[in-house]
């Protein structure tokens, strides 16, 4: 079975208390010497150790502790997550590891918070997230024809596609913008990992990110095989 120095050596009662401030504030006061608390909080800081955003390390937090100790934790991330999807998501997981393993020893745990992890980390967790963002940019006739050629069918597709195709580890863009008239509207609701990831787009206003995305695109579509 799994124990909390597994995923942190260093689990003093004090340690804990110490560094989940952030998650008591949001989960209620955890009692460390309370074994189901004491997972909450040692698989928060894990989260946060493996590069997690706060708001993510309290979602991994209570779906672990949830599989650990089989108890429910509100750690306040409903208006982020569909947490119910995700339960699901995380059981069907979970599932097809008890099939491969004989017993849940750290092997079986540790490909399961693996894989817990980099769900987190990947743009399929967007899918499961509440939309709470909302863009609106006006565009020109020939952007607006622009985006309608990106190979997706739907408006949100398609601007999921520019995210995923954009190198976010450029250092500099030149996006030269056709003078056309502004008469078209786009507008999008994300998630906030979308929103998150879009504003690591090149670009001093939302506008000048969304045209960086388009445009940079349209200047490396054959390259990118579309």
């Amino acid at each position: 079975m799994l124990k909390y120095e597994d995923l942190l050596p260093e689990a003093t009662n004090e340690f804990l208390e110490f560094q989940t401030k952030t998650l008591q504030e949001n989960a209620g006061k955890l009692d460390m010497e309370n074994s189901e608390d004491k997972w909450l909080a040692v698989t928060y800081i894990y989260g946060l150790n493996n590069q997690l955003k706060e708001y993510q390390a309290r979602s991994f937090a209570s779906e672990l502790t949830l599989f650990l100790t089989n108890k429910i934790y509100n750690t306040d991330v409903g208006f982020v997550y569909r947490e119910d999807w995700i339960d699901s998501h995380f059981y069907e997981r979970f599932e097809k590891l008890n099939e491969k393993y004989e017993n849940k020893d750290k092997e079986f745990w540790k490909e399961f918070i693996d894989y817990m992890i980099k769900f987190y980390k990947s743009s399929i967790s967007w899918k499961y997230q509440r939309v709470s963002k909302y863009l609106q940019f006006r565009i020109t006739d020939n952007e607006k024809a622009m985006f309608n050629e990106i190979p997706k069918d739907k408006p949100k597709e398609k601007f999921i596609y520019l995210l995923e195709c954009y190198p976010y580890n450029l250092k500099e863009l030149d996006t030269e913008r056709d003078d056309g008239v502004l008469d078209k509207t786009f507008s999008i609701n994300l998630t906030v990992g979308e929103y998150e990831r879009f504003m690591q787009v090149l670009g001093d206003t939302k506008t000048q990110k969304f045209l960086n995305l388009l445009y940079y695109w349209h200047s490396q579509r054959g390259s990118l095989g579309t």
